[in-house]
Parts: structure tokens; C-alpha cells; sequence
């Protein structure tokens, strides 16, 4: 999947690409199309993404702790890419006649796009530690539409979208090798506290946490309280020492 990006990425900077590729994917479409785009992108959404880990507490722990070090790996690679390269976003470059925007006008800190490393990271666990052929192809469906979304909601440049896809991947790799190494994530404690933070998270996803988008309040609501739901019996073993 790197590789991919990569080689994608590598052919982009070389036909001078990013701007016609921007465009293409940033049109103005009906306010149904752009819902659809805001509601996708929110998948992307860092927090959201931590909430939806939920449905793997007191079922699958070393799952939870991959996604909880491919998070903090990610993380740490998007906001030091970010800090270092400083690059203006498409609303601060393109005319604004050129730019369907969606969501906050944003101007910074383009590169790489947080919200497509983060998809591409948690699909990334998932997929590598369940792999299941029906889950990979909808995963990776659902991480690539977030990709596309954020140069469809006038946020981040095709460049940016590849070397998160890039980097997520890579992220959640090492988050694997590292689980496996260090068990400390797998003992009773870790887990409960892991997932005391994650229902810190859902109740804020719930309470009105700001996204960015708000048409896709409800849809951010909604997954919350699933994926408590689904997490409710694998929190209750937790609870009892039972995991």
C-alpha cells in the first residue's frame, strides 16, 4: 500500500499534476453529493475513528492496543510533517471562483492529510490483524473515500492524500510489530484503562463533539452510541476481569 502511494505520488510531482487532479476531484455538485462528501470525510476524523475501537474492547485486546500505538505513530509523523513542510492548503493558493470548499476554510499545514493517515492507519490494523477478504475490500473502500473527500471538500491537495494513505499504512505496520512486542498493552490494567478513554471519547462524540462538518452531526452521533452498543458485553468482561 506505501508503495502505491508512493509510486502514485512519485508520478503526480512529476507531470505537475496536484492543482488538475485537485480540480477534477473538487467540483461543485448537488447538496446531496456534498453531504455525502462531508459525511465521508468526518470518517477520517481522528477521535471518531478511536470511538469506533470500541467494538473491539474485551474481544480482541491486541487490536485495541495496535490502533491505540498506530494512533500515537501516526500522530506524531502527520504533526512533524506538518511543523516541517508548511504547506499553504488549496484555499490559500487557488482563486476562490476555482474552489468548491465544504466544512472550515483552511489555509495551513497541508501536508500530509491527517485525516487520511488516520483512516488509512486504523483500517490498516484492522485489516491486517482480522483478515477477512470482505473487510479488507470495504475498508480499504471506505479509507480511500475519505482520501477523496478531503480534496472534494477543498481541504488537501492529491499530494497530501497519498502520503497520508502512505503514511497510515506504515503506521499501522509498526503499530503491530510494536504490539507484539511490548505485552504490556494486553494485561487486564491497560485495558481498562484504554478503554475508560475510549468511552471518554464516544461521550464527547456524542456530546456534541466539533468536527468540523455539521452536517454529519447526526452520522457522528449515531456510530457513537453503536459502537457502545456493540461494546457493551466485551466492556462488561472487562469490567469483571474476565478478558
Amino acid at each position: 500500500m506505501p508503495a502505491v502511494a508512493l509510486v502514485l505520488l512519485a508520478g503526480l510531482l512529476s507531470s505537475s499534476g496536484n492543482i488538475p487532479v485537485f480540480l477534477f476531484f473538487n467540483k461543485p455538485v448537488s447538496p446531496a453529493v456534498t453531504a455525502l462528501w462531508a459525511h465521508w470525510t468526518v470518517l477520517g476524523d481522528a477521535l471518531l475513528l478511536m470511538v469506533l475501537t470500541l467494538v473491539f474492547v474485551g474481544r480482541r485486546p491486541e487490536v485495541v492496543w495496535a490502533i491505540w500505538i498506530a494512533a500515537v505513530l501516526t500522530a506524531l509523523a502527520v504533526h512533524g510533517l506538518k511543523w516541517w513542510v508548511t504547506a499553504p492548503r488549496p484555499p490559500a493558493v487557488l482563486d476562490p471562483a476555482q474552489l468548491h470548499v465544504v466544512g472550515l476554510v483552511l489555509r495551513s499545514a497541508a501536508f500530509p492529510s491527517g485525516h487520511t493517515a488516520a483512516a488509512f492507519a486504523f483500517v490498516g490494523v484492522v485489516i491486517l490483524s482480522l483478515r477477512r477478504v470482505w473487510l479488507t475490500l470495504l475498508l480499504l473502500s471506505a479509507a480511500l473515500g475519505v482520501g477523496v473527500s478531503r480534496m472534494a471538500v477543498g481541504a488537501h491537495w492529491p499530494a497530501d492524500v497519498l502520503t497520508g494513505a502512505a503514511l497510515g499504512w506504515l503506521g499501522a505496520c509498526a503499530a503491530l510489530a510494536l504490539a507484539r512486542r511490548w505485552a504490556w498493552g494486553l494485561s487486564l490494567s491497560a485495558q481498562r484503562i484504554m478503554a475508560a478513554l475510549l468511552l471518554v471519547a464516544a461521550l464527547a462524540m456524542v456530546w456534541g463533539y466539533d468536527t468540523g462538518y455539521p452536517q454529519a452531526a447526526m452520522m457522528q452521533r449515531v456510530l457513537a452510541l453503536v459502537a457502545l452498543a456493540v461494546a457493551a458485553p466485551g466492556l462488561t468482561r472487562l469490567a469483571r476481569g474476565r478478558v
